[in-house]
């Protein structure tokens, strides 16, 4: 379980695309052809057509040797995917990621961020050069440009970053003083990412809720809001997961519970509460390689199945279009002229 197989034409290319592979900037036309459709088990048909599957988030999801349930998800479906997800990522990075991902053509993106931001938390610092628009703060490299703060429930945008001074798109009703806290607005960053997708035509976008901590009540981790047992974790959870169930509908699209489908395992019989071998340690909220794929890959595979996803229509190849040269203009120029002369 977990093997990356190859494609539908096994010597011409990997199934595997690392996003932080970026030799390319399009999508290599041998991809862009038409596949014959794949089919499931059952032999019912796989009617995904050309698509390739998108990953974005942290730790959770990131293609650490192909061991995240990224890829295997797309390996039971027969997918290309290609994996942005970095280790520590804030929704705040995260935009970033998909920005320098574009241009897309892809037809499924998966979204699971947010997980990281209550550890983004800095103050503004005190200073005569501080302004309703632009102030200092702590330096911390997980805010980005384009991100969305919130600072005394007023809701704003970086707009620029530089020296220690962030500037906001527009100026708040006060000026900031020192030690006013900053915190990372996790709904509107991630509706903000589902639109900029949608803006690139990505077909289906889904948003995952943050996943089960399958802990018992006396192995807790010291100084994080990951609290143990299931009533326990619903409560302390809260927060992160409203804010990922807003942004999905607000945007109006699927929102997959990964807590609600992991106590179903517990429920069912399936797995028992406490144990933490599907874990990388104990305490740790971190999945093990077997635990991310079997525990996430497969219940988002089962959701998709449930939700009839695999039953969309196969879509077209679009027409590959080759990457614009980067030679200067004269060189160019100077280039047709010789052809034309050798003809």
């Amino acid at each position: 379980m977990g093997t990356v197989q190859r494609g539908t034409t096994p010597d011409r290319f990997p199934r595997v695309q690392d996003g932080r592979n970026r030799g390319r900037r399009h999508t290599p036309g041998h991809l862009r052809r038409p596949v014959p459709l794949l089919h499931s088990r059952s032999g019912r048909p796989l009617s995904f057509g050309i698509s390739i599957m998108l990953f974005f988030g942290d730790s959770h999801t990131s293609n650490d040797k192909n061991e995240s349930w990224a890829p295997h998800v797309a390996a039971l479906f027969s997918q290309e995917h290609r994996n942005f997800a970095k280790g520590g990522h804030t929704s705040h990075e995260t935009l970033a990621a998909v920005r320098k991902a574009i241009p897309l053509s892809d037809r499924f993106a998966f979204l699971y961020t947010g997980n990281n931001d209550h550890y983004v938390e800095p103050e503004v610092i005190a200073s005569s050069l501080n302004t309703e628009q632009s102030f200092q703060i702590q330096g911390h490299t997980r805010l980005r440009v384009g991100g969305i703060i919130r600072i005394r429930k007023h809701i704003v945008e970086i707009a620029e970053m530089k020296k220690g001074f962030v500037t906001l798109r527009q100026p708040l009703p006060f000026r900031p003083v020192g030690g006013t806290r900053i915190e990372i607005a996790r709904a509107e960053n991630i509706a903000k990412i589902v639109r900029l997708l949608k803006s690139q035509n990505v077909e289906h976008i889904f948003v995952l809720g943050a996943h089960y901590r399958n802990f018992s009540a006396t192995e807790r981790e010291t100084g994080d809001f990951m609290e143990h047992g299931f009533l326990e974790q619903r409560k302390r959870m809260r927060g992160l997961r409203t804010a990922q169930a807003e942004a999905a509908r607000a945007m109006g699209v699927p929102y997959i519970d990964l807590v609600r489908l992991f106590s179903d395992e517990i429920t069912a019989g399936r797995q028992t509460q406490g144990d933490t071998s599907l874990h990388t340690k104990p305490g740790n909220g971190h999945l093990s390689p077997a635990g991310k794929q079997a525990m996430i890959g497969d219940r988002v595979a089962d959701w998709l199945r449930a939700e009839d996803y695999l039953a969309s229509p196969p879509i077209s190849a679009p027409a590959f279009k080759p990457e614009p040269s980067h030679r200067p203009a004269k060189r160019r120029r100077a280039l047709t002229s010789l052809f034309k002369l050798r003809s």
